[in-house]
């Protein structure tokens, strides 16, 4: 008895959904192995480029201004204690802190929608 093979759809289906085992094939069967891989394999070559900063380096990128902010008020905060010229460091620590953090989320976001 051969196996059937289940129709191919009409639609473009998304990659990311588990392709379905048809009933009369073994779950732990080579067929369904390899299919898996060659899915796998299409979103690795979809979304992961070589060279290209991957979508979820920039989820990270408010943290990263939240950041870098806060060392710099942080040490604004010191040195005015140091130097008893209470917020004047700190405010300038704030504001080259968030133009720093504004730099790197642009610079990020450059390399990320760049065509290559």
């Amino acid at each position: 008895m051969k196996p059937q093979t289940p129709p191919e759809p009409s639609e473009p289906r998304d990659l990311t959904e588990t392709p379905p085992v048809p009933s009369n094939v073994p779950v732990d069967s080579n067929q369904h192995r390899l299919e898996q891989d060659r899915r796998t394999a299409e979103l690795r070559k979809q979304y992961i480029r070589t060279g290209r900063v991957r979508p979820t380096a920039l989820a990270s990128a408010g943290i990263e201004l939240a950041g870098i902010a806060l060392v710099m008020v942080l040490g604004g905060w010191w040195l005015d204690d140091r130097l008893n010229t209470k917020p004047a460091m700190m405010i300038i620590g704030l504001v080259i802190g968030g133009v720093g953090g504004i730099y790197s989320i642009w610079r990020r976001g450059k390399k990320f929608f760049s065509s290559k």
